[in-house]
């Protein structure tokens, strides 16, 4: 068997509905510490329970793949701006549980620009600073 092979049979997969981000991604991220006392960044994100919320877009997983502990790689299926589109993400989780690595994965037949991002995760509070949640 392939490397290849080996390594998509050792994922744990889950798909169909009420999938969810495993609950060490949960939290609000940012480009930095700094970063995360604004009230307001394009850069920010949060992960919950079943969302992944950017600036002016969300997505909910329609496929987790578990690698490891630290290491997930999930399809996205996008909304914002009056548009949709799917998203192939894999994030890494620092072994401090502070800095997250996203990559954009090319998905056949869609635009693809190569992405990396790393953030920082924000401190939780109680009140809105720091989330682009808008109600």
């Amino acid at each position: 068997m392939s490397i290849a092979l080996s390594l998509l049979a050792s994922l744990a997969v889950s798909d169909g509905s009420g999938l969810e981000f495993p609950a060490n991604l949960h939290g609000t991220w940012d480009a930095s510490a700094d970063a995360c006392q604004l009230e307001y960044s394009d850069y920010r994100i949060e992960i919950a329970k079943s969302k992944m919320i950017y600036w002016e877009s969300s997505g909910t997983p329609e496929q987790v793949y578990s690698a490891s502990a630290n290491e997930t790689w999930i399809d996205l299926i996008m909304a914002g701006e009056e548009q949709a589109w799917k998203s192939k993400l894999r994030l890494v989780l620092s072994d401090s549980d502070q800095i997250l690595f996203v990559e954009d994965i090319a998905i056949p037949e869609q635009d693809y620009f190569k992405t990396v991002w790393f953030y920082h995760r924000c401190p939780s509070s109680d009140d809105t600073k720091g989330k682009n949640a808008k109600n």
